[in-house]
């Protein structure tokens, strides 16, 4: 099974952003380095409610280093909706969806298509 890794850090940042965020979603771009994430990088003029983030595509620099993507679901799911793996298909190949109440516990790894994969922290 494909393994996802996270810095313990990135992890940490991601809850408190999502946490901050609550009742909206909250949403970033990940970084990976020797393939593990060590960076969160913030999509620039995006919008978030309590069921979405817009995220204007045309926005993002051309030839961003990133490697996929984190949102949060303000509900008790981490699964992906049609439209997240609707997203994941045009953003890069991993994908982290963290939900309420915003504990690591509570994340889950998937690939570009929506299938679950092996979240590590590391």
């Amino acid at each position: 099974m494909e393994t996802l890794k996270i810095k313990k850090k990135i992890v940490e940042l991601i809850c408190e952003y999502s946490a901050n965020a609550h009742p909206n979603e909250f949403g970033a771009m990940l970084r990976e380095i020797d393939g593990i994430v060590e960076d969160l990088l913030f999509y620039p003029k995006s919008m978030s409610g309590r069921g979405h983030i817009l995220i204007y595509d045309w926005e993002i620099p051309i030839g961003l280093d990133y490697d996929g993507t984190v949102h949060s679901h303000p509900s008790q799911s981490n699964l992906p909706s049609k439209a997240d793996i609707e997203f994941f298909a045009k953003h890069k190949r991993r994908h982290i969806i963290i939900c309420y109440p915003y504990a690591p516990k509570n994340m889950a790894a998937y690939d570009n298509k929506g299938n679950r994969i092996r979240l590590e922290i590391v």
